[in-house]
């Protein structure tokens, strides 16, 4: 069977972002609660992000926030958490986005042989752009 188009999931499948996504949201926690989160308590919050969107992971975070910060910290709302959240992601992504082993030269060998592609993402588009 040839195949008339390749449609490739950006986050994990091209890139390796979810690690990316994951440290922003355990430093927003951190650096919002004044509080440095042990190995168990990072995990759990990882399996919860996991395969997450924005709005989904911004109210993990939220969450979080109301079991780590002190009641003298005052609540965030889910818009400014999913704006930090994204501010600190796009930072880390400016450093580095590591491509998925192997994915350069799959997509250059379906692309030799005329097969075209795109990309599907839940992926903000603001930060999209600057990938």
């Amino acid at each position: 069977m040839k195949f008339q188009a390749a449609i490739f999931d950006m986050d994990g499948t091209i890139i390796l972002t979810e690690e990316i996504w994951q440290q922003s949201a355990l430093k927003l926690i951190e650096t919002k609660c004044n509080t440095t989160l042990s190995s168990e308590e990072k995990n759990n919050i990882i399996v919860q992000l996991a395969g997450s969107g924005l709005e989904h992971s911004a109210r993990i975070i939220q969450q979080a926030q109301k079991k780590f910060c002190s009641s003298e910290q005052k609540e965030t709302s889910l818009e400014k958490i999913m704006e930090e959240y994204k501010r600190l992601t796009v930072q880390s992504y400016s450093k580095s986005i590591p491509f998925v082993s192997g994915f350069k030269a799959f997509h250059n060998r379906i692309t030799a042989n005329n097969i075209p592609t795109a990309i599907a993402t839940n992926c903000p588009l603001d930060i999209c752009k600057q990938q």
